[in-house]
């Protein structure tokens, strides 16, 4: 929350703001996306959350308030990250300082607070990679929803999202394949 509220929209905020604005309904929102009538480029995923929260808290005018859903987001990738780092590695001081250099990041807390998709690409790849490592202890079939689950949700989120997905796949595949 450092400094959330003072700081001014800038452009691709202001190009957001203005997607999550401009429907009347959730139904012509959806519509608008589907058929490319706004300008909304992008997955939709974040501009449904921003849109939701538009909505519930009543048109905000407070920075703070709009950025309200990537700070959460943010704040929710600290205990992924610890879990992810802590089973990668097996050793929880090394996933506690990791955490910390996380949570104290300019850079982290920065896009934290950024009214784009990007803290909500880090939470849904944390999540993608949490479905991964549940599924290299033990396969199962709710695990593999899971991963189907996530790995969706990281691709309706951003399209940096594929990034993520095509650049591990090939690894997880080799991983696979020799146990």
């Amino acid at each position: 929350f450092y400094h959330a509220g003072t700081k001014q929209f800038w452009g691709d905020e202001i190009h957001t703001f203005e997607i999550a604005n401009v429907h009347n309904s959730f139904g012509s929102f959806i519509h608008g996306w589907w058929n490319g009538v706004t300008l909304m480029q992008d997955p939709p995923t974040f501009y449904i959350i921003s849109y939701i929260n538009k909505t519930l808290l009543g048109n905000p005018s407070s920075h703070l308030l709009i950025r309200l859903p990537v700070i959460l987001m943010g704040a929710i990738c600290l205990p992924l990250i610890y879990r992810f780092i802590r089973n990668l590695f097996n050793n929880k001081y090394f996933a506690i300082l990791v955490t910390a250099m996380c949570a104290v990041s300019s850079f982290a807390i920065e896009y934290s607070q950024e009214y784009r998709p990007y803290s909500m690409l880090l939470l849904t790849s944390l999540l993608w990679f949490d479905s991964v490592q549940k599924i290299c202890e033990h396969l199962t079939i709710r695990r593999w929803l899971w991963l189907f689950c996530a790995s969706t949700l990281l691709i309706y989120t951003h399209i940096f999202g594929c990034l993520v997905l095509v650049s591990f796949y090939p690894f997880w595949l080799i991983v696979l394949w020799q146990s």
